[in-house]
This record gives structure tokens, C-alpha cells and sequence, in this order.
């Protein structure tokens, strides 16, 4: 299966050239989103069983 690489992957195109990170904060933040909804807000406990 023939995958081309996606536009502006590399720096100017060029894959001799450094991966642009340009992403990086966006999953950061996407990932610490989902990790506060769907794992801490979906959590149920009882506060009566805190000590």
C-alpha cells in the first residue's frame, strides 16, 4: 500500500529535512481534555468515603 506523506510533514517538503512539530501543544491539550472528561468527570465516588 503506497502512503504518501502528508503536506508540510517536513521542513519545506524535504524529507532530509527535520519533522515540524507544529501539533504538539493541540494533542497535548486534546489529550488532557479527554483524559479530564471521560476518565475524572465520569468517575463516580462518594465524598462519605473519603477519610
Amino acid at each position: 500500500m503506497d502512503i504518501q506523506v502528508p503536506a508540510n510533514y517536513f521542513k519545506d517538503d524535504d524529507p532530509e529535512q527535520e519533522i515540524l512539530f507544529r501539533w504538539r501543544a493541540h494533542a497535548n491539550l486534546l489529550f488532557s481534555n479527554w483524559l479530564n472528561y471521560y476518565v475524572y468527570q465520569n468517575t463516580p465516588y462518594d465524598i462519605r468515603q473519603i477519610r
